[in-house]
């Protein structure tokens, strides 16, 4: 003999009722049940319309309880609960994943523009599923590309991606810098002055000539000049011989001026010597 059962549940957002049929397959030897096959109907029906359903397709129908699994606290409200046999699954919204909805789906990190900034912020996160991303260029610098850009999820494979490409900042006052060789930069965009400012510095060994920092303002353009980065020892080697050569010129100026003062007091005459400290009598007065 065979059973056939059913088992309502209650779906807590619409309150519909739906059927699921059991299939029962009883051996009579021992006495119990030996196994049980589910069947189930997606058509809603009345208990006697159900019923009839199942002594037509299959034996009888029972019904079978069990405590609803689906609340609002499932698939952590970003997506639709169902409902099985004691469990649930969640079929999570667009832009979410795991298997209760806990996961965002996030979109790569945008790269920030050189001498700009950016500012990202969303309802889930910085990059995630519906933030948005603002660019900005620094004074003296114009935007090229979409100022604004969206994470947004494909449907088809729940993929996330930017719907706009990251901009780039292009010089108009003030002309790129180059890095100078065996020395770094770094160039920072403030978002509260709008102002472009780059610092410098050498590897170990070499020497900065010229501003460790500059700006750039418009008008005027950069605050000074590019920097470069020498070897130690020849800025050293230079400034010692810098030395060397002003003391040495130095010495010789003195010479010559002590030559020179000499020679002419050889050749004065004795009428000068005593125009020079005026005329004397033999007794002495003036």
């Amino acid at each position: 003999m065979r059973g056939c059962m059913f088992f309502s549940r209650q779906d807590f957002q619409h309150l519909k009722v739906k059927l699921i049929l059991i299939f029962t397959c009883e051996i009579f030897m021992t006495g119990y049940t030996f196994g049980w096959t589910y069947h189930f109907s997606s058509n809603a029906m009345a208990w006697t319309k159900a019923r009839k359903w199942c002594q037509d397709t299959y034996t009888d129908l029972h019904a079978l309880c069990f405590k609803a699994q689906c609340n609002v606290t499932t698939c952590s409200n970003r997506g639709e609960c169902s409902e099985t046999f004691n469990n649930f699954i969640c079929k999570c919204s667009q832009g979410f994943n795991g298997s209760e909805c806990q996961d965002v789906i996030n979109c790569e990190k945008p790269k920030t523009p050189q001498h700009g900034w950016m500012d990202c912020q969303g309802p889930h996160g910085n990059y995630s599923y519906n933030s948005t991303c603002t660019f900005h260029c620094a004074e003296g610098f114009s935007l090229q590309g979409q100022p604004k850009m969206t994470c947004n999820v494909s449907k088809e494979n729940n993929i996330a991606n930017w719907t706009e490409s990251p901009p780039f900042c292009k010089d108009e006052v003030c002309k790129a810098l180059a890095e100078p060789e065996n020395g770094h930069m770094n160039c920072t965009a403030s978002s509260t002055t709008r102002t472009l400012t780059c610092e410098f510095s050498c590897s170990m060994g070499f020497l900065l000539l010229g501003p460790k920092k500059i700006t750039c303002r418009s008008p005027g353009g950069w605050t000074g000049m590019n920097p470069i980065c020498a070897y130690f020892s020849y800025v050293a080697a230079a400034v010692a011989g810098a030395c060397i050569l002003s003391t040495s010129c130095y010495i010789i100026f003195c010479c010559v001026l002590s030559r020179k003062r000499k020679k002419m007091i050889h050749t004065r005459t004795p009428e000068e010597d005593n125009s020079q400290f005026g005329d004397t009598h033999e007794d002495g007065t003036l």
